[in-house]
């Protein structure tokens, strides 16, 4: 747990960790490159009130909770890392936050990604595949998701829980793979869907 700090902690190993295994409050710089967050008891990684997170590389499979989550004006660098098999969300950000998890895969989450809140994900290439719970990945209340290129699909055929929103969402969702909740490129009470 850092607050109001900066530390190194390059190919750390937090794994099997209680509550989260990084967990940046009130400011705080974590840098957290090749690090192993896997097994926490609550988040892999848990970032907020306007920390930053570099978790390039970092492995966050099989959290109780969250792989990576970011709130009140977090902000995790997530690129080519891992969160497999979460509980909740592979990645998830409220707030006002910020995840950028280009290349990301976290397959057989709850939810794959979820940005709410007028957060951002960029997610571009990521896969968020097999999802179990009510979404692949979902976006609401003004925020926006980027899913170019990702995989969103829960099953085996594409489905309109897929890639969804509600309350003003956007998603930029071309070339993704995995059905939609509403018709691309048209704008309704939800938000609209690019592709």
């Amino acid at each position: 747990w850092v607050s109001n700090a900066e530390v190194n902690a390059r190919q750390a190993n937090a794994s099997g960790a209680t509550l989260s295994g990084v967990r940046a409050d009130e400011g705080a710089t974590v840098n957290f490159l090749l690090g192993n967050a896997s097994g926490a008891g609550v988040d892999g990684i848990t970032c907020l009130k306007g920390s930053r997170v570099n978790a390039r590389q970092a492995n966050c499979n099989s959290c109780t909770g969250d792989g990576i989550y970011a709130t009140e004006q977090g902000q995790v660098v997530a690129v080519s890392a891992t969160a497999v098999g979460c509980g909740a969300h592979g990645v998830r950000a409220e707030f006002g936050s910020e995840i950028i998890a280009y290349l990301l895969t976290a397959t057989g989450c709850d939810i794959g990604a979820y940005a709410a809140n007028g957060s951002h994900i960029f997610a571009r290439q990521a896969d968020f595949s097999g999802a179990t719970g009510a979404y692949g990945a979902r976006c609401n209340v003004g925020a926006t998701l980027n899913v170019r290129s990702a995989n969103c699909q829960q099953g085996g055929s594409p489905a309109s829980t897929d890639i969804s929103l509600s309350l003003g969402g956007l998603i930029y969702a071309s070339a993704a793979t995995g059905g939609l909740s509403q018709t691309a490129n048209t704008l309704t009470v939800n938000g609209i869907i690019f592709q």
